[in-house]
């Protein structure tokens, strides 16, 4: 059988009770939950009123319940949450999405860093930037890229090659002994959206680093690079050979020259260059084949007997007589010309062809001097078979 449950009765223990007018009698269709003031069920309203005038303590237990409005609420907060995250990605994309997002919503919405927190930042990235760029041995920027190997784009006088490529400039040079800096290549989402880098000077071995404030990068195609590197605007402080990186310390890439604009090599192209400096080299053959020379090919080129001439070198001598008066003038000029030709049955017509390009050679007749010769005649190796 059911009971009588006195209704209104907080959810607490040990709370004294007094009459008032709040507490009422109902009939409960179901069994109580919580200990309370049991009565039976014929007792009336008179008997209980006086019992709770008695301030007996009423024990009452059950778990604690989350009431509709504060679900409400905490479901507002997280919404809330969620849309201030999805707006600080939509407007600061360049900050590098955290994977703990909703600590950081409001961090990303904070205002722009003064030039205080700009310094710390710097200061912050300074070890892993100065274990990564060093002056190589001819006073270079160099970036390390191995153990015992650095690139750089200056080489200096007193720097040993290891890889050299002319058109670029860009050269693999020796490197004292060191651990490789996990440096991470710079892969931006929006080129054209100003931005501080942060270049890397070195002055007599010491490395500084420099904010430098980018208003965009403009991609143009490169022949020399063989790639799309980044235009920057005009009056950029940052000069061919300056290693650059951004304020969370990724490779950006290396300063450089292109048509007399500034502008930067991305980290990308700078490595598939250094992989293809690293790999080893060896001689090549062009794959051109000589025509055998045609009284046409003759008469049209101006040649007289077809030699293929795959090198040439001079080293002349000169004899000067000295006057009275301090001056002088040449007496006898000696050529010693070294010709290279392709194949062994053109050394002998090659030999004698020096006479006849000397009886030809206007310089020659237009001296007061005399101009011997003595040639060399040199074949080539065979080109190795591919």
């Amino acid at each position: 059988m059911a009971g009588l449950q006195v209704g209104g009765v907080p959810r607490s223990r040990g709370v004294p009770l007094e009459y008032d007018e709040r507490f009422e009698v109902f009939d409960s269709g179901e069994e109580t939950r919580d200990e309370i003031l049991y009565l039976p069920r014929n007792s009336c309203r008179s008997q209980l009123l006086p019992t709770l005038r008695q301030e007996y303590d009423v024990a009452i237990s059950g778990q604690p319940v989350i009431s509709r409005e504060t679900r409400r609420l905490l479901i507002t907060v997280l919404v809330a949450v969620t849309a201030l995250w999805v707006l600080a990605r939509i407007r600061f994309q360049e900050r590098p999405a955290s994977s703990t997002p909703v600590p950081n919503v409001l961090a990303q919405l904070r205002p722009a860093s003064s030039y205080a927190d700009l310094a710390r930042t710097i200061a912050d990235m300074r070890p892993l930037i100065t274990a990564a760029v060093s002056a190589s041995t001819g006073g270079a920027p160099s970036l390390r890229i191995s153990e015992t190997s650095a690139v750089t784009l200056l080489p200096g006088s007193a720097d040993t090659a290891v890889a050299f490529d002319r058109a670029t400039g860009l050269a693999i040079v020796p490197h004292p002994h060191g651990d490789i800096p996990g440096l991470m290549p710079w892969v931006p989402r929006l080129l054209d959206y100003p931005r501080y880098l942060v270049a890397a000077d070195v002055t007599r071995n010491h490395v500084a680093l420099r904010p430098v404030f980018i208003g965009g990068l403009f991609p143009v195609a490169s022949p020399l690079w063989s790639g799309e590197i980044w235009l920057l605007p005009a009056a950029t402080p940052i000069t061919p050979g300056t290693f650059v990186f951004t304020t969370e310390g990724a490779f950006a890439g290396v300063g450089v020259s292109h048509e007399g604009h500034a502008a930067i090599v991305p980290a990308t192209v700078l490595h598939l260059w250094v992989e293809r400096l690293q790999q080893p080299r060896t001689a090549g053959a062009l794959g051109i084949s000589v025509q055998p020379l045609s009284p046409s090919l003759a008469s049209a080129t101006g040649a007289l007997a077809g030699v293929v001439v795959t090198s040439y070198t001079d080293e002349p001598v000169g004899e000067m007589a000295e006057d009275d008066a301090g001056g002088g003038r040449f007496s006898a000029v000696l050529l010693r010309p070294t010709v290279t030709v392709s194949d062994a049955s053109m050394a002998e017509v090659a030999s004698s062809l020096h006479a006849v390009a000397h009886d030809g050679c206007f310089i020659a007749a237009s001296v007061s001097f005399p101009v011997t010769h003595s040639p060399t005649t040199l074949v080539a190796p065979a080109a190795p078979p591919r």
